[in-house]
C-alpha cells in the first residue's frame, strides 16, 4: 500500500494504520485479550484490540515508515464496532496524525449487515459508505495529515462472483453457491475511490496486488 520513498520523505517516515479485521488481523488469543482477558503477552493495538501487526509491519518493511497501529477487529465507517473516524480522531488526541500518512482499510462490515436485515440496495449502501469514507478522511486532513489513503479490499470473490467463507481442508473450497456478491465487492471499491476523492485523499486499489487470492484460491 506504500509508494517507496518518496512518502517516507514527505512526511518524516511516520503513519497511522487505522481499520478493521482485515489490517488488525488477531487470532483469538490476541482478540480475547482485546476483550478484556488478562492474558500475558497478548499483541495489542493502540485501541486495545488484538492484532498480530503484520499489515503494520508490512507497510513498515515495504517504505520505512515508523507505522503506529490503531486497527480493531469489527470496526465499520459508519456501522458497527470501533468507527474508523474514532480512530483517527483518537490518533490525532495522541499526537500521532499530524505530519504523517494515514492509511484506512475497512468498509466490509458497512455491508452486509444492511443487506441481511434492512434489504437495502446496494446503491444506496454505497453512497452511504462513500460519505463515511469521505468525513473519515477529511477528519484525517483536519488534524494534519499530511496524506491519507483509503486503501480498497482485496479481492474477495471468484471469477463466478462466489467466496468460500468455509476453507478447513487444505485444497477443498467450498463456495457459497447461488450467493453472489461480486456486485458489493464492487460497490465497496467505487465507495472508496469516491470517499477519498471528496474527502481529499487518495484511494490504492489492492485488486491488482491479490488477483488470484480471492476466498476460494
Amino acid at each position: 500500500p506504500g509508494t517507496g520513498a518518496q512518502d517516507a520523505r514527505a512526511d518524516g517516515g511516520r503513519a497511522i494504520l487505522v481499520g478493521d479485521s482485515l489490517p488488525a488481523n488477531p487470532d483469538l488469543y490476541n482478540y480475547a485479550a482485546g476483550k478484556g482477558l488478562p492474558l500475558p503477552d497478548a499483541i495489542l493495538s493502540r485501541t486495545g484490540c488484538g492484532t498480530d501487526n503484520r499489515f503494520r509491519d508490512a507497510i513498515a518493511g515495504s517504505n520505512g515508515q515508523d507505522v503506529q497501529n490503531y486497527t480493531c477487529a469489527g470496526a465499520s465507517y459508519r456501522t458497527g464496532g470501533a468507527h474508523v473516524i474514532d480512530q483517527v480522531n483518537q490518533a490525532a488526541r495522541n499526537g500521532d496524525v499530524a505530519g504523517a500518512t494515514v492509511y484506512l482499510l475497512a468498509g466490509a462490515n458497512d455491508t452486509y449487515p444492511y443487506i441481511l436485515n434492512d434489504h437495502m440496495p446496494v446503491p444506496e449502501i454505497e453512497n452511504n459508505l462513500k460519505n463515511a469514507i469521505a468525513k473519515a478522511v477529511r477528519a484525517a486532513k483536519d488534524a494534519g495529515a499530511v496524506d491519507v489513503k483509503v486503501l480498497g479490499m482485496p479481492h474477495i470473490t471468484n471469477a463466478a462472483g462466489e467466496v468460500c467463507a468455509i476453507n478447513l481442508i487444505p485444497g477443498v473450497q467450498v463456495p457459497t453457491f447461488g450467493i453472489n456478491i461480486s456486485d458489493v465487492e464492487w460497490a465497496m471499491e467505487r465507495a472508496g475511490q469516491n470517499g477519498a476523492a471528496e474527502g481529499g485523499g487518495r484511494f490504492v486499489s489492492l485488486k491488482d496486488a491479490s488477483n488470484g487470492h480471492d476466498m476460494c484460491s
